[in-house]
């Protein structure tokens, strides 16, 4: 989710204000660089970076399901093909506190 359309579905009745972005602002998180995405393995529903000298768990994954990385693999934000939207983020809010603790 962009910050402008997080900040309109959490305080829609405020004024919002664009800025600009500021000297050392990063644009981007990378959350999987390329050389962690050598470790990593798919899972239907998450990511497991692994340590790299872990073969016997890294075969684990594997044969319940993961899948390995691409070489060259990097999940960061301005590559994710999944993004909330206002809906999305309300309803994953909604869940998040309804569930019990």
């Amino acid at each position: 989710m962009r910050t402008v359309d997080l900040a309109k579905t959490v305080a829609p009745h405020l004024p919002h204000h664009i800025i600009g972005i500021r000297p050392g602002e990063k644009l981007h998180e990378v959350m999987i660089t390329e050389d962690d995405g050598r470790a990593t393995i798919e899972l239907e529903d998450r990511y497991v970076i692994l340590p790299s000298a872990d073969a016997i768990r890294r075969q684990h994954y594997l044969d319940n399901g993961g899948k390995a990385l691409s070489d060259g693999f990097c999940y960061s934000s301005n590559t994710n093909p999944e993004r909330l939207d206002a809906r999305a983020l309300q309803n994953f809010l909604q869940e998040s506190f309804t569930q019990p603790r």
